[in-house]
């Protein structure tokens, strides 16, 4: 099993490492190659290989020539490359320091969150609301 963490995870882990104000952003980069094992060494150059808590000591060819075969099928795109999908997590975190922002008081906020959202979820990114005016 991988060592896979949701993104909501990461700033807890960040804080448990000694930094504050955690940050954690993500981005889904897609990747094309020519073979499953031009992927592969790619992945052994970002030491992708062996992000497993259970690894089996060999590998046959015949499993690797299997999987190639399968990953041809599943996923070539319409110019014959397969595609990756690669999850990449950014973090940030500050070391503690007097000079850093602290969060407000608790309650000392001046407007409602479900009222920001709500206002979010009509704003000119969703296609069903309306333009802003512009004064």
């Amino acid at each position: 099993h991988s060592h896979i963490q949701k993104d909501s995870e990461i700033g807890g882990l960040i804080q448990a490492a000694g930094f504050n104000l955690p940050t954690a952003d993500s981005d889904l980069l897609t990747v094309r190659y020519p073979d499953m094992f031009t992927m592969m060494e790619h992945l052994r150059g970002m030491g992708e290989t062996n992000a497993t808590h259970i690894r089996r000591s060999y590998t046959s060819m015949e499993t690797f020539l299997a999987a190639a075969s399968t990953y041809q099928e599943l996923y070539t795109d319409e110019e014959e490359l397969l595609e990756a999908t690669f999850h990449v997590i950014y973090l940030i975190g500050w070391k503690p320091h007097s000079s850093q922002q602290a969060p407000d008081e608790r309650g000392s906020g001046s407007t409602r969150l479900s009222t920001t959202l709500e206002e979010l979820a009509l704003g000119p990114l969703n296609p069903s609301s309306e333009e802003p005016s512009c004064k």
